[in-house]
């Protein structure tokens, strides 16, 4: 069963996540934190490889369609592969994508949601987006709104 750690883009799960890792794996005497220790307690549920395993495709080849037809296999596929006390990083609502739910309920054991004030996190995903304050405020305020299509883009 997965633990997610579920948040809008730019809200700081990367600092949960690090946060959460120092926790982990505090040594007594280790004079400085190692962020390369950060994938041993967090991986992504948006991770190329485990498209391109359970799909014997690349990820470059893979539709939408099919993406999104994979992504209950590659939880199921987290949820028997990774310890216990690792999170999952996701940016995914709750919703459902194609036909198919972007969080597998039947694998999750608990979420942990980062909320950060929307006003916080405008200049951070102007630059992450390329465009003005005004559109991306524009761009948050969109309940259409989608990061990271096949194309990269933000629509």
């Amino acid at each position: 069963m997965l633990t997610w750690l579920a948040s809008y883009a730019k809200s700081g799960s990367t600092w949960v996540r690090a946060f959460l890792t120092a926790y982990q794996s505090f040594e007594p005497g280790l004079a400085e934190f190692d962020l390369t220790r950060v994938q041993r307690c967090s991986t992504s549920d948006s991770r190329v490889t485990l498209f391109n395993e359970i799909s014997g495709k690349t990820y470059e080849s893979l539709s939408e369609a099919e993406i999104d037809a994979l992504r209950g296999q590659v939880q199921r596929q987290l949820a028997t592969s990774i310890d216990s006390t690792r999170v999952v990083k996701t940016h995914n609502a709750r919703a459902m994508r194609g036909g198919f739910p972007l969080v597998d309920r039947t694998v999750t054991r608990r979420a942990v949601y980062v909320v950060r004030n929307p006003l916080d996190i405008v200049d951070l995903m102007a630059d992450h987006a390329a465009l003005e304050m005004d559109g991306t405020i524009t761009l948050l305020g969109d309940r259409r709104h989608q990061m990271g299509g096949k194309d990269g883009s933000v629509r």
